[in-house]
């Protein structure tokens, strides 16, 4: 975009075709011209030349950020300015790890210690000092991979147990056109129902009308009055048979995402082991169950496994941690929608579909997020 702001270039290398083997070989040419043009000839007000890469592996899934100098200034100095005008103030006693969010993220803290032990990645932006719930209800300091439904959402497990059903049967009778494969991921495949907070899809199409999801619209609407709603996705997940997703960690300590199980094969054939599929989070491994949920911190390596030969279903939808206070969470929900003003303003979307601020994370950060 040599008109614009910005300069960038984005090459799909997901397609295994002959053309992107041809490209895989010049690409490194062009990035070089586009630096080289973006540094000898500078726009005034210039602001990133960003390059995105998606490979043909997921395991090598990256975004590569070649940062400028941003026009805009420093994107937390700008957050801080427009939350504090909004409200979220720093005097806010409640708001104590709020800030504390702020300032690592920005730098001028150091980041809180990795549970590395069990494989979590503080990608950020990172929430410090979320607490867990154990399956007796008590509180540990220490971050979870796994977090038991019933302890950290009861009114969520108590709804699956009557609306479940029918939830089910609306969203399982979705045209199969529906679904998106990932290209980068072969055999997942995923149907958006909900993105950055706000409906896609069918369910766009059901809030014009109210008739064609009444569960989901029912269960997403109940989401929200108990606080548990996060203003991410919400989407259906089908992992084809023989497949899997590669160990990955991705953002958002603070939000969870929440699988609820609507098609789990289960096969054990004569003479043949039992086979089920499973995700592993954090080094542990467990299986979902049809009409239950599974709740798991993503900035833990996990993965997933369909060693059936049918596919496997599930509904994901990001909630808000539960340790978050009413006040923390209202906090989170300015900034995040000060991310897409401030990612509106270089006229790119979402990194990696979250909020997620364009141009100032750094291209580690970038990568274990995508």
């Amino acid at each position: 975009h040599f008109g614009s702001s910005r300069a960038s270039l984005v090459v799909d290398m997901t397609g295994p075709t002959e053309w992107h083997a041809k490209f895989a070989k010049v690409w490194p040419i062009l990035i070089v011209v586009l630096w080289a043009r973006h540094v000898c000839w500078p726009r005034r007000n210039r602001t990133q030349l960003s390059f995105v890469a998606l490979p043909s592996k997921a395991s090598h899934r990256k975004v590569a950020v070649l940062r400028g100098v941003s026009g805009s200034g420093n994107f937390w100095t700008a957050a801080e300015e427009a939350l504090e005008a909004s409200g979220i103030l720093r005097s806010d006693s409640g708001l104590q790890r709020f800030w504390n969010f702020v300032d690592h993220n920005a730098g001028y803290k150091p980041k809180p210690p990795e549970c590395a032990a069990l494989g979590q990645k503080h990608n950020r932006p990172f929430y410090p000092g979320l607490r867990s719930k154990n399956p007796q209800g008590g509180w540990t300091p220490s971050p979870q991979p796994f977090h038991e439904p019933a302890a950290a959402y009861g009114k969520l497990t108590a709804w699956l147990s009557e609306g479940y059903a029918a939830m089910r049967q609306e969203l399982l009778a979705l045209p199969p056109e529906h679904y998106r494969m990932m290209q980068a991921d072969p055999g997942w495949s995923i149907l958006n129902l909900r993105a950055l907070g706000y409906a896609r899809n069918v369910l766009a199409e059901n809030e014009a009308n109210n008739t064609r999801l009444p569960c989901t619209a029912e269960f997403l609407k109940l989401l929200d009055e108990w606080g548990y709603l996060a203003p991410e996705s919400m989407s259906l997940l089908k992992q084809s048979p023989g497949t899997g997703l590669e160990p990955h960690t991705d953002c958002l300590n603070m939000v969870l995402c929440c699988h609820v199980a609507f098609v789990v094969p289960r096969e054990a054939a004569a003479g043949e082991e039992h086979r089920e599929p499973w995700i592993e989070c954090g080094g542990e491994q467990r299986n979902w169950e049809e009409g239950r949920c599974l709740i798991f911190d993503q900035t833990f390596i996990h993965a997933t496994q369909n060693p059936t030969k049918s596919d496997r279903i599930v509904l994901a939808v990001d909630l808000w941690h539960y340790d978050l206070s009413s006040l923390e969470r209202r906090a989170l929900e300015a900034l995040f929608r000060y991310i897409e003003k401030w990612n509106d303003s270089f006229e790119v979307g979402p990194v990696a579909g979250m909020h997620l601020p364009y141009g100032w994370y750094s291209l580690e950060d970038h990568v274990a997020c995508v």
